[in-house]
């Protein structure tokens, strides 16, 4: 418990997907009336996507969108 008279030691950590684990929505999920804005992805591409220099009005994630969204 963290408190004033105790310090506290934080140990941060980083678990990341293998580099072929595909990213997107459960498909359930989807159909004609809830479509999927986003294509899915592996991680490797979203990691690759991360690094690009983009403009200030793009996002990353602009890449991935579907062309329907």
């Amino acid at each position: 418990m963290v408190n004033c008279e105790k310090e506290r030691m934080s140990i941060a950590s980083y678990c990341y997907p293998s580099s072929d684990a595909m990213i997107g929505p459960p498909k359930k999920l989807i159909d004609n009336d809830h479509p999927a804005v986003y294509k899915d992805f592996t991680f490797k591409e979203f990691s690759e996507q991360m690094w690009k220099v983009i403009t200030f009005t793009d996002t990353r994630l602009d890449s991935f969108k579907c062309s329907t969204a």
